[in-house]
């Protein structure tokens, strides 16, 4: 008996050290992960502490919750800042592992995927190979290869495509200068989270600089 259990001893010991053992790093690509490391998270604006303090508490919280939680994100015409935003948090929630968040997007209107975009995302690293949903063009956007891309297409907030339950709801566009946004019927209470005040999208780094951040601040390890 006590030869079986010293012979048992060490295999008891490997398993121990197996199961305790921390999970590999997660690799997105070098240009990404650089550019989200450049990111200057400012100190929270009182129009957007609200928002992103709740948002970041509901991210961290997935951790430790049973269920998937889905956070979609709208703009006027699910064009540019909603798609933005749908890539940076999924970006973001796998290098930070919350496997649980689920990301989606849709606008007041459905408009079409902003080349402005694309060609921004190429410029930060994305890999963005061009392809068709539904008969419609669609883009796969790549941050690793050992990740699914994200599939951005434009929806509008009918789309059958979002989730209609267990869902954050956050408005990107800005509702002083138009009521698209108000018009918006979302499955949840939105947040309102006005990055951009821009009406057009001809200074895309800066748009894109201001929705990453966000991004980062939302999941900040608690």
């Amino acid at each position: 008996m006590k030869k079986l259990l010293i012979l048992t001893l060490p295999a008891l010991v490997l398993l121990t050290i197996w199961a305790f053992k921390p999970d590999a790093p997660v690799k997105i690509y070098p240009e990404i992960e650089a550019y989200f490391n450049s990111i200057d998270t400012k100190p929270l604006e009182a129009k957007h502490a609200y928002t992103l303090v709740n948002l970041q508490h509901s991210v961290n919280s997935s951790r430790i919750d049973y269920k998937d939680w889905n956070y979609t994100f709208y703009c006027e015409d699910n064009s540019t800042k909603s798609q933005a935003a749908q890539v940076f948090l999924h970006t973001m929630a796998y290098a930070k592992k919350f496997k649980k968040v689920k990301i989606h997007s849709a606008g007041a209107a459905k408009g079409t995927v902003d080349q402005k975009l694309i060609d921004g995302l190429a410029k930060i690293g994305y890999k963005v190979n061009k392809t068709t949903k539904n008969g419609e063009v669609a883009y796969e956007v790549k941050f690793s290869d050992k990740a699914d891309p994200v599939t951005l297409f434009a929806k509008d907030a009918r789309d059958k495509s979002l989730p209609i339950s267990d869902v954050s709801s956050i408005l990107l566009c800005d509702t002083t200068r138009g009521k698209s946004c108000f018009q918006i019927l979302t499955p949840s209470t939105p947040f309102y989270l006005p990055l951009s005040t821009s009406s057009d999208t001809d200074d895309m780094d800066i748009m894109l600089k201001d929705i990453a951040g966000a991004m980062v601040y939302i999941t900040k390890n608690k």
